[in-house]
């Protein structure tokens, strides 16, 4: 490098004193996204949520909060179900009993029983009467749900869906 820019012998100098003053680290294996800010709307959906279960909160971060909401929701929308302000709440919570295990240490059927040892009494009469058809459409998105959750993509998830919802309401095609 001395000899490619010795018409400017300062700068290897330079470029070493700047490498001298950085001090970061950046994590590996875990995503780097930014952190969606909840809007006014789902703020106040969110204290539902909140005044429903104020104890177990803090279980949700807002982000997993959000895409619980959003992809129980859109069972409405996209299936046919009736699912009340109240009914969503119930099947957003996650009743945590025990320690939350990491992807590596499940297999694919404890994978699977995961989101049905999260279900509460309420969560779970509603469950059952359901039916057969849209049992295993609710089935199908808590197991995604867990394993967008363990994998670390809450963020990513709602971020994108962010960005869908503001060029549907904008006009461009997606």
């Amino acid at each position: 490098m001395q000899e490619l820019f010795a018409y400017a012998p300062e700068a290897c100098e330079n470029t070493l004193k700047i490498a001298d003053m950085i001090d970061i680290e950046i994590p590996h294996g875990k995503p780097l996204l930014p952190v969606y800010k909840l809007n006014e709307k789902e703020e106040a959906r969110k204290k539902i949520y909140q005044e429903t279960y104020p104890y177990d909160f803090e279980t949700l971060t807002d982000q997993e909060w959000l895409l619980r909401w959003t992809c129980f929701e859109g069972l409405n929308k996209r299936y046919g179900f009736i699912l009340s302000d109240t009914d969503i709440v119930e099947c957003v919570h996650k009743e945590i009993k025990t320690d939350i295990p990491t992807l590596k240490e499940l297999s694919p059927e404890e994978l699977i029983e995961l989101p049905k040892r999260w279900r509460n009494d309420k969560k779970e009469i509603l469950y059952q009467n359901l039916s057969e058809e849209k049992k295993a459409i609710f089935d199908r998105l808590e197991y995604e749900l867990v394993v967008v959750h363990l994998m670390g993509f809450d963020g990513y998830f709602v971020i994108v869906a962010d960005f869908i919802r503001w060029a549907r309401e904008n006009g461009i095609p997606v």
